[in-house]
């Protein structure tokens, strides 16, 4: 027996199989299907707020450098960087204050206008409500059962 290896073995079918795949061409049909589909991702523009969304993401990711002109005010007041704001550096906001985004067309205090007046009229509605027994109400609907059932015969 010598170091060659034997015709027989795995070795050769694996290198055919890899042949195989390496050569197999695909259909015109198959390959215009592909590049259309490349060129479709390529062509695709993300909509504006998507845009303006992973931007803005992308921006609150990233930490306030010391040439800011806001940190530079924050340090001669004595910030450090890793400190929370406040009196206690432990005390206080560690994270910046969440953007959030007005999306309608409304003016600036309509949203929080509009919360206060629905609160309201939920008061109003409790307010109104009669406070009543559930053993009372539930008499007063089984006599109102009793006279809709003589009223009928």
């Amino acid at each position: 027996m010598s170091d060659e290896e034997d015709y027989m073995s795995l070795k050769f079918l694996e290198e055919a199989k890899s042949f195989e795949n390496e050569n197999k061409k695909e259909s015109y049909s198959e390959r215009r299907k592909r590049q259309l589909r490349e060129q479709q991702q390529k062509a695709y523009i993300k909509p504006r707020h998507i845009l303006e969304q992973e931007e803005r993401e992308r921006g609150l990711q990233t930490s306030v450098d010391n040439d800011n002109k806001g940190m530079k005010m924050l340090m001669k007041m004595g910030f450090k960087k890793g400190n929370a704001l406040g009196k206690k550096g432990t005390e206080g906001i560690m994270e910046p204050i969440k953007v959030d985004l007005k999306t309608g067309r409304q003016g600036i205090g309509m949203e929080s206008e509009l919360r206060k007046r629905e609160r309201e009229e939920e008061e109003e509605m409790e307010r109104k409500k009669v406070k009543i027994d559930p053993d009372d109400f539930r008499a007063i609907m089984a006599q109102r059962a009793k006279e809709s059932q003589h009223m009928r015969h």
